[in-house]
């Protein structure tokens, strides 16, 4: 399992390497929906802050989700089918939610002239 941290609204990618998956298929799947994202260079999802990076003849085979929001923290798998079973990486999505404090009334007054 690999844990993986993003602030809301950034980007996340997650890095799925495969060898020798010349003749496999490579999936996406959320597992908090069972939502098969992708499977092999196509998308399934009207979603479309979600994409699989995948150059011909890499090993690469990426999940990318821009734009992050918190419904997106969970549990994303990387699957490999292959003729013996399959074969899966899973991957932990935090979204980090920004907190910001101001100590004080947040209220000044300044006078004309003043620096």
């Amino acid at each position: 399992t690999t844990n993986v941290s993003v602030q809301l609204g950034g980007t996340a990618t997650l890095y799925c390497r495969v060898h020798n998956a010349k003749d496999l298929r490579v999936s996406w799947v959320r597992r908090r929906d069972w939502h098969i994202l992708s499977s092999g260079p196509m998308t399934y999802t009207n979603d479309e802050r979600f994409q699989v990076i995948h150059a011909e003849n890499t090993i690469d085979w990426d999940l990318q989700i821009k734009f992050v929001q918190r419904r997106d923290n969970g549990t994303y798998e990387c699957q490999v089918a292959t003729s013996s079973g399959i074969l899966s990486h899973y991957y932990n999505l935090h979204v980090i939610v920004p907190t910001a404090f101001i100590l004080g009334s947040g209220e000044y007054h300044i006078g004309e002239g003043s620096t």
